[in-house]
């Protein structure tokens, strides 16, 4: 007969497997047509324009620095070598990022692939046939198919649940990467001082972590 909740169960597993078929198909960190400008650069060229504005506020406050300090804490000779290599990261942030990303992609591709090429989906896992429109689910009536009616319907939704997690954990990487790429000509910035130094430290050690999470998924 049909049943509400072997359609409810059944729907939820194909849309699931969809999603995760979406994400696993569009894994790299973006889509760009021929002749177009990544959509990113637009954002990270507003960020590293703030940065070039906040270095000449860095200027002001290492000089108060070595007046008060009179070279103590900071000498002219340390300074302005750091000062070039930042507004050299500032300036090629973008472009460092990306290449470590599309490298990281390499990797993670390499293990999503199939001998044949193609992309692994959820067929590959759990195979769902049918379609998410037209499905009705049915279940046989009887005491003696219970047991097995439950056990099948909780080994469905977890899996349905497993799917939605590793989705979502993918987009969000996707997300929190693409704002590290936007503020990147933050962190040279922060190399400069030794008080926030260990700032930069923990961004770029989180942006490395994430960046690793897909790899290590596939």
């Amino acid at each position: 007969v049909n049943d509400p909740e072997v359609t409810l169960v059944g729907k939820n597993a194909s849309r699931s497997g969809s999603l995760l078929d979406w994400v696993l198909r569009d894994y790299e960190w973006s889509y760009v047509s021929k002749n177009q400008a990544n959509p990113l650069i637009l954002f990270w060229s507003t960020m590293r324009n703030i940065v070039y504005a906040l270095f000449a506020f860095v200027i002001l406050v290492t000089a108060f620095l070595l007046i008060t300090t009179r070279g103590k804490s900071l000498s002219i000779q340390k300074f302005i070598p750091r000062f070039l290599i930042a507004v050299f990261l500032v300036t090629l942030s973008f472009a460092i990022t990306e290449a470590i990303y599309q490298t990281v992609d390499i990797f993670q591709g390499f293990f999503l692939k199939k001998p044949d090429g193609k992309v692994i989906s959820s067929s590959d896992l759990l195979y769902i046939a049918f379609n998410y429109q037209d499905f009705k689910g049915m279940r046989l009536i009887g005491d003696e198919y219970n047991e097995s009616a439950f056990i099948s319907l909780l080994l469905v939704k977890l899996t349905a649940l497993t799917y939605y997690a590793m989705a979502i954990i993918l987009i969000l990487r996707k997300i929190i990467l693409w704002f590290f790429i936007i503020i990147s000509p933050l962190f040279p910035l922060l190399l400069l001082y030794y008080p926030v130094r260990n700032t930069a430290k923990i961004w770029v050690g989180e942006f490395f972590r994430w960046l690793f999470y897909a790899p290590l998924f596939a």
